[in-house]
């Protein structure tokens, strides 16, 4: 045990020491490219919805000023007299 002991600290005193400022500037850049995707995925979402909305909107205020006709009248026995029998039951 004690002989691995000495082999893993004389191993690690060889090893380079971690390059610190690389590694900070390569997850300050990770973490702005994420926030970026974010923003970018936010304002799509924020512009279909406000698409969809001014389109409702659009669609509320022509409703409104210009209502839908009446439905026009329909013979429910002349469209009963056109259907074959045969069809009604399946």
């Amino acid at each position: 045990m004690n002989g691995d002991l000495d082999t893993l600290l004389s191993a690690l005193r060889d090893d380079a020491p971690a390059d610190l400022p690389g590694i900070e500037g390569g997850i300050w850049r990770e973490i702005h490219r994420r926030e970026r995707v974010r923003r970018r995925i936010l304002g799509e979402v924020g512009r279909s919805t406000g698409i969809a909305a001014a389109a409702l909107l659009i669609g509320v205020a022509v409703s409104v000023a210009r209502p839908a006709p009446p439905p026009k009248p329909v013979n429910i026995t002349l469209l009963l007299t056109e259907v074959p029998p045969a069809s009604l039951l399946e």
